[in-house]
Order: C-alpha cells, then sequence, then structure tokens
C-alpha cells in the first residue's frame, strides 16, 4: 500500500491546527470539541487548464469541510477554500 497520496487535480491537503484541549484553566473533552476548520496546505494538484490552482503549498487556509484521511491530514477541493490568511 502506498502511504504517500497525491492529490489530484484540484484537491489539497491540509494539515489542520490543533484543536485547545484547555481554554482559561477549563478542560474541554473531544466530544465538545467543535471542528477545526483552519490549517496549513502540504499538498496541491496540478489544477487543469479551466480551473487553475490558486492555493500553494505552504498556505495557511480557511476551508469549508474537508475528508479526513488521518488525524493530522484532510483533503478537500480549492472550491472549499473561502480564504488565505496573509503574512
Amino acid at each position: 500500500m502506498n502511504t504517500n497520496p497525491k492529490p489530484v487535480i484540484n484537491q489539497i491537503f491540509i494539515q489542520p491546527d490543533e484543536m485547545p484541549t484547555e481554554l482559561k484553566g477549563l478542560y474541554i473533552p473531544d466530544s465538545a470539541r467543535k471542528p477545526n476548520f483552519q490549517g496549513v496546505v502540504t499538498k496541491v494538484g496540478k489544477g487543469s487548464y479551466n480551473n487553475p490552482m490558486k492555493i500553494n503549498v505552504g498556505d495557511r487556509v480557511l476551508y469549508e469541510s474537508a475528508t479526513t484521511i488521518s488525524e493530522s491530514l484532510v483533503v478537500t477541493s480549492q472550491h472549499n477554500v473561502f480564504g488565505k490568511f496573509i503574512k
């Protein structure tokens, strides 16, 4: 089995930000944490002629939805990205 997947066409791989386990000294259990939709892009597909990639590796993004591949990696389409954070 290949353990190094590559995104295709307009798909991107994102490493989501860590969710805090405490907030102002209070412990937040896993069941109460909301999903995190911010992260850093780790891999991008090649895009297509009609839809070139506007997201690059290393961009910090805010995205709408994604499919979880592992605890530290999600995949989504470029059109599910709301925006990039300016450095």
